[in-house]
């Protein structure tokens, strides 16, 4: 998923975020997440909410948009 989530972060810029941490370094992360299994990715919106969820490879144009503008 890494290189993935890099080819994302391009195409968003500044208007999104791209974290990618490992639960077993990051479980208070994890935890308020609700991230029980890797890899999960996790979509919020600009304003913090949860748009999307999705646990196993997310291959990247299955990734890109149904779920809401993040403009």
């Amino acid at each position: 998923m890494q290189p993935i989530l890099g080819e994302l972060q391009q195409t968003f810029g500044s208007r999104a975020h791209i974290r990618n941490f490992y639960v077993t370094q990051y479980p208070k992360e994890a935890q308020l997440h609700r991230i029980m299994v890797m890899p999960t990715q996790v979509v919020f919106d600009p304003a913090g909410r949860e748009v999307a969820r999705h646990i196993g490879y997310w291959p990247k144009d299955e990734f890109l948009p149904p779920w809401p503008k993040l403009d």
